[in-house]
């Protein structure tokens, strides 16, 4: 086996991270001794001098490890928006500094294990070495097929991974992803849309009825991908990369009201019952 240069992108804030870039370091070593493995902290990249450090006393993960330490979680739902917004507004400074390191590092292939900075990651590697292929974590969620779920983790490790069964977190995954790949039942899109993600969806003779309509919706609003079956997934995922901040842009635009006028709607269907109620009834029974 040839020598390449493997980087395994990872920050320290949370235990999974780090964990998960070890786990797979000691793998690669064992399966792939000719390989170079290098661990790359994304914080100490983007900040190389410890300005952060200098400035504040403490490291841009310290104070939210210290908050995990001591069970303080409340608000973190609304605190990773927040970042997420952070992270977009930052995006071509994180890009220009992501250019650099590439190109003075010149890696054969790049794991990401932070998926809130898989854009910038991405974008400035396929921009510097096109020839570079970029591996993300994929997060699988498989509901009650249990059987689907260790048929997955008994797969070879192509690339990190999470196989999740029945979950009530499906939020808090959303929120770690890029985008969304699956069938496009009414639930999984209006929550993957939800959350700001554009899709990958299938198409075809199995899908049902009912269904295929949101197909074309997908396609017609700039959502995402619809390809005809799942075998074309690396296909989809290329073109969907290729054009990610459209379909992003395309998923802001759509503003799902509908459950909030639904109210308003039964208001509107009982007023008119009312009125047809009492257009029904005896003159005599009006008086009355």
């Amino acid at each position: 086996m040839s020598t390449r240069t493997i980087d395994l992108i990872y920050f320290n804030a949370g235990g999974g991270h780090r964990a998960s870039a070890l786990a797979l370091e000691a793998a690669l070593r064992l399966q792939a001794p000719a390989w170079r493995v290098r661990r790359v902290n994304l914080f100490e990249v983007l900040d190389p001098q410890d300005r952060f450090r200098a400035l504040t006393g403490s490291g841009p993960e310290d104070w939210y490890n210290k908050r995990l330490a001591r069970g303080w979680t409340l608000g973190m739902t609304q605190e990773l928006k927040l970042l997420q917004a952070a992270i977009r507004l930052g995006h071509p400074l994180l890009v220009r500094q992501l250019q650099q390191h590439w190109l003075r590092t010149e890696p054969d292939l790049v794991v990401s294990l932070v998926p809130n900075f898989n854009r910038a990651l991405y974008q400035s590697l396929a921009s510097v070495l096109p020839g570079v292929p970029y591996v993300t974590q994929l997060i699988l969620i498989c509901g009650h097929n249990r059987a689907l779920a260790a048929r997955l983790r008994r797969l070879p490790r192509v690339a990190p991974r999470l196989v999740v069964e029945f979950t009530a977190d499906i939020p808090y995954y959303m929120r770690l992803a890029d985008f969304f790949i699956g069938k496009p039942g009414p639930g999984s899109l209006s929550e993957a849309v939800h959350q700001g993600l554009p899709v990958i969806v299938v198409d075809n003779a199995w899908t049902m009825p009912q269904e295929r309509y949101n197909a074309e919706w997908v396609r017609d609003n700039g959502l995402g991908v619809v390809h005809g079956s799942f075998r074309s997934i690396d296909r989809a995922v290329a073109q969907l990369l290729a054009g990610l901040d459209e379909f992003r842009a395309g998923v802001g635009r759509i503003d799902n009201r509908a459950l909030f006028e639904v109210p308003e709607i039964l208001a509107r269907i009982l007023q008119q019952g009312s009125e047809v109620a009492r257009g029904a009834l005896p003159d005599t029974a009006c008086r009355a």
